[in-house]
Parts: structure tokens; C-alpha cells; sequence
């Protein structure tokens, strides 16, 4: 196969964008089908004149996303699932940000023998034979589940039979409330497919073509894109070690989009005096939180800070949670917690988008929460995860401290090293590329941002091949540039 580089979107948005695209357009023309092998990072390279960094790069973006995997026999081939996706969709220069890997489907990089992927969560720590069980139950013959969702009654929610099914709702109110705090009552959860089904929500129900969206730089790529495919503006804000700086926040936002437990992609905790100034300059300007509460299940260290949802009252901040972390990015549920004034409108914006998620997977959620399963389940991972997240601590404080220094994190599944510039971030990702060790650079979350970092996941590896896969980054030698 052919690729051809825009060069248009190689001035603008550089190589790597510009290489996921040729081959994401190769799927969407046909021109790749499911079973087709795309060329080896080497061939390619050689075919290109680029190093091969950058084709694994775009390779392992083509991967997280489901439209590549690795093949039994060797190589990487294009998937069923993304030869039928590719078919309804075509990528623009505006949609080419890094996807959110807490969200994307588990899977081993390209070329590889390790992949420390940023947020995924471990796929062998899925409880699946419980899993299975109750989803078995769900699907009995004399289910309610496959038959057609009730007619919404005159004292219900407008459009509240595509918000889910009542018993999962119940639940995850329960289960917010008591978790994070977040004063929640089922008739305010709204279930989506999803965290970005329900920043889709939240963008079409609060906002406006042309109005501001304030979102975190560097922040989360795949957010930025679907503001700018609604055509809403985005306004980029710093992050300090405290979070946010929420005097940036340009006046005529009207959507600011926090990730306050765990700042994606650096991981910082957003202080209790930034949550407070937050909220009090949402009141003032009459804008809408957008709260994203990433990674605060995975706790390491200490409690969590208060949510800004919990501190908001129910006034002036959308709560966002997702599955895909706690339990698996396939299962594609998250959820909201609306605001009281702006419940009725999130309900019926959520029933235009469609007629709701799975009612099956929903019931075996509903149970899974309810009988204290899902606590169950996260005692035994949050033990796991957190030798994994000492050994990459450990590896930071030793050798990694020649490159930069480690950022403070008390959750989530990946770890940022903060460097000095851009040239020692892609000395380190091409080091280890070097060495089988696939890692991140913090260039595609970055906006208008001199941050420089690289991402070190743990969550989708095994402990024991993390160990191998640190020792095997090479950071000694000749050095980062300084």
C-alpha cells in the first residue's frame, strides 16, 4: 500500500497527525480492508524518510482507537470493528487529537514488546466470571429487559426512558453519594455511553455555536475535538501544580472543563481554594463546570478533596463519571449528574442522541453496584495498582531523575516525568521506542502550554513486565540535552 502525507496538514499539525490520517482515509476508501496487513514501522520509515517513532506513534493512536491490532502471525492488520467504522466516518485536520486511553480498548502496541499505555485499565483484572454470571441472569427469557422501554408518563422526566434504566440509576447515585460525596438523586443521573457521550451531552444541552469552551492545557484531546466539531470555540487555560488557574479563565466561557481529582495528563490535584475561586467565578459569570472526575477511584496515597460538585450544591456544576477505568473501557458506560436547573434539558438532549445504552449490560451495572461487588472489586485492584505505581516512583527517584523529576500523584493509572523542553521529552520517548518500550510525550495535550512531560502507564501491564519494561528504558549514556 501507497501513503501519501498531506502536506498541509504536515505544516499544521505535523507528521505524526498527518500519518494517522493517510492511513485512517486508506480504511475509510476501502483501499485497506478488515485482515489487510499495513506496512511495518521499518518499511515504512524507509518508504517515508521518517524516523520510527513517528509511525509508531500514529500506529499506536490507529491501535488504542480499535482500527488496528496486532496479528497473531506478526505485523499489524486492519480490525473488523475499524474497517466498518471507517466506513462512516472521515477524519478531518480538526479531529486529530491523542484519544483518551481510559476510554479506548485495551490492546499491545504495534512494535512494541511493551506498551506502558497513559490511564487503561488491566483487562485481567476484569471480573469476569461474576460478570458473566450476572449478565447471564440479565438475559433470562422472562426478562423486562427485552421488551420495549416504557412510555415516558406525564410526572415523569421528559425523555427519561433514554437516560437508563431506574435501577442503574438508583445506584449510581447511591454510589456517587457515597463514594465521592456528590449529592445525587436517580432523577439527576443520566447514563451515556461513556465519558464522551456525556461531554457530547453536556457541550449540545449548555452551549451554543460560537460560545467559549474553557478547557486545561495541556488537557484531553479528544474534549477539544468535539467542541471544535460543534463548532464551539475553545478557549486553553494553564495548569500550575494547583491546578487550573482559574483567573485565566476568560470571562465569556461558558463551559469549563476541569479534571480536578487527577489533572489529565499530568496528574495534579485541583486545591481546594482553586475549587472554591472556580465555582464562585462560574456564579459570577454564569458559566457551567464541567466536572470530569477522572482517576478518583484509583486513589494511591491520601483521600481525595472534596468534588467540585459536592461544594457546588447543585447549582452550577455537570458531574461526569465513566466505567471504563473502574471496570473496562468495552463496556461504554459513564454517566451525569445534572444540576437541578439544567435536569429537564440534559433528559431531553440525552433522548435525541439515541434511545439509550444496552438495557442488559445496565442491569448487570445495577447489580454489580448494589451488592457492594463494584467495592469489592476495587479494594482488590487499588492494591494492585498501587505496587505498580511504586515501582514507577521508584524508577523515577533512580534513574529517571536524569531526565527530569517526577510529578505528584495520589491517583490514576499513569505517571508524568517533567522535563525540561520538548527535546529531551522526544529523546526520551525515542530512547525507549529504541529499547521495545512504548511511551508518550505530552506534545499532542498541549495547546498553547510549554509543559513537557513523558506518560508512564501501569495500568494495562502486568507488574512483572513493567519492572522489565523500566529496566529496559535506557537513560543513562549520553544523556538529555540540557
Amino acid at each position: 500500500m501507497d501513503v501519501f502525507l498531506d502536506h498541509d496538514i504536515v505544516a499544521t499539525r505535523g507528521l505524526t497527525a498527518a500519518l494517522y490520517l493517510a492511513v485512517r482515509r486508506a480504511i475509510d476508501d476501502g483501499r485497506l480492508r478488515a485482515g489487510d496487513p499495513v506496512p511495518s514501522s521499518r518499511e515504512l520509515a524507509a518508504q517515508l524518510s521518517l524516523s520510527r517513532h513517528t509511525i509508531t506513534t500514529a500506529y499506536g493512536r490507529l491501535v488504542a482507537e480499535g482500527y488496528l491490532e496486532g496479528s497473531a502471525g506478526g505485523g499489524t492488520r486492519v480490525t473488523a470493528w475499524g474497517a466498518a467504522a471507517g466506513a462512516t466516518s472521515v477524519p478531518t485536520s480538526a479531529s486529530l487529537g491523542t484519544p483518551r486511553a481510559a476510554d479506548a480498548p485495551a490492546s499491545t502496541g504495534p512494535s512494541s514488546r511493551w506498551w506502558l499505555r497513559v490511564g487503561a485499565p488491566d483487562p485481567a483484572l476484569f471480573p469476569l466470571v461474576d460478570w458473566r454470571r450476572r449478565t447471564a441472569r440479565a438475559l433470562r427469557a422472562d426478562t423486562p429487559l427485552l421488551r420495549p422501554p416504557p412510555s415516558t408518563t406525564a410526572d415523569e422526566v421528559p425523555g427519561a426512558e433514554s437516560s437508563g434504566l431506574p435501577a442503574l440509576r438508583t445506584e449510581i447515585a447511591r454510589w456517587v453519594e457515597r463514594s465521592r460525596g456528590v449529592p445525587a438523586t436517580a432523577d439527576r443521573v443520566i447514563v451515556t455511553a461513556g465519558a464522551q457521550q456525556a461531554f457530547d451531552l453536556a457541550i449540545c444541552a449548555l452551549t451554543a455555536p460560537g460560545d467559549v469552551v474553557a478547557v486545561e492545557d495541556p488537557g484531553y484531546p479528544p474534549l477539544r475535538d468535539l467542541v471544535l466539531a460543534r463548532h464551539r470555540r475553545i478557549a486553553p487555560v494553564p495548569v500550575d501544580a494547583d491546578g487550573i488557574v482559574v483567573d485565566a479563565i476568560p470571562a465569556e466561557a461558558r463551559l469549563i472543563h476541569v479534571t480536578p481529582s487527577h489533572q489529565f495528563p499530568l496528574g495534579g490535584v485541583l486545591s481546594l481554594p482553586r475549587r472554591i475561586a472556580l465555582l464562585r467565578r462560574a456564579a459570577a459569570t454564569g458559566a457551567i463546570v464541567l466536572e470530569d472526575d477522572y482517576d478518583s477511584e484509583h486513589r494511591i496515597d491520601d483521600r481525595p478533596l472534596e468534588p467540585v460538585a459536592r461544594l457546588d450544591h447543585g447549582a452550577h456544576c455537570v458531574y461526569v463519571g465513566t466505567f471504563s477505568k473502574v471496570l473496562a473501557p468495552a463496556l461504554r458506560l459513564g454517566f451525569v449528574v445534572a444540576p437541578a436547573g439544567w435536569r429537564d434539558e440534559l433528559h431531553r438532549h440525552r433522548d435525541l442522541l439515541d434511545h439509550g445504552c444496552p438495557t442488559a449490560t445496565q442491569a448487570t451495572l445495577a447489580g454489580f453496584l448494589a451488592d457492594g461487588a463494584m467495592d469489592r472489586h476495587l479494594h482488590r485492584v487499588r492494591r494492585i495498582y498501587a505496587t505498580r505505581h511504586r515501582l514507577v516512583r521508584a524508577w523515577a527517584d533512580d534513574v529517571g531523575a536524569t531526565w527530569g523529576r517526577l510529578l505528584p500523584a495520589a491517583a490514576g493509572l499513569h505517571l508524568a516525568l517533567e522535563v525540561a523542553d520538548a527535546g529531551i521529552e522526544a529523546d526520551l520517548v525515542a530512547a525507549a521506542l529504541a529499547a521495545d518500550v512504548s511511551i508518550e510525550g505530552c506534545a499532542s495535550y498541549r495547546i498553547a502550554s510549554a509543559r513537557t512531560a513523558v506518560l508512564l502507564g501501569f495500568g494495562a501491564i502486568s507488574t512483572s513486565d513493567l519492572t522489565d519494561a523500566l529496566a529496559a528504558i535506557p537513560v543513562g549514556g549520553a544523556g538529555p540535552r540540557r
